[in-house]
């Protein structure tokens, strides 16, 4: 019989303050394990992120543990969690994100 281990989130492996600026790339990612593997999703400000509704400028990659937010705007600033579970339980990391607007010299 294989071992059962509760998710968990190697937190010295995130920033978790972030900063970003307006129309960039930014990638938030959760380094979580588990056996069997955790089920990853992500909230925003307490509210399940669905990627597969068109008007949502993001994407999850490798099995959810990666957050891809494309041209990022100001609303994207906010609290972001990772939440991971398995039948072994669930862990979770908070993420905050600053977005800034671009600045002239």
């Amino acid at each position: 019989m294989r071992n059962i281990v509760s998710p968990a989130v190697n937190r010295t492996a995130v920033n978790v303050i972030r900063q970003a600026v307006v129309n960039s790339t930014e990638v938030l990612v959760c380094p979580v394990t588990g056996v069997p593997t955790p089920r990853v999703v992500w909230m925003k400000d307490g509210k399940l992120i669905d990627p597969r509704r068109r008007s949502v400028n993001v994407e999850l990659r490798d099995a959810g543990r990666r957050l891809v937010i494309d041209s990022v705007s100001l609303t994207d600033t906010g609290t972001y969690r990772c939440v991971a579970s398995n039948r072994a339980g669930q862990d979770f990391i908070d993420i905050g994100l600053d977005v800034h607007g671009m600045y002239s010299n």
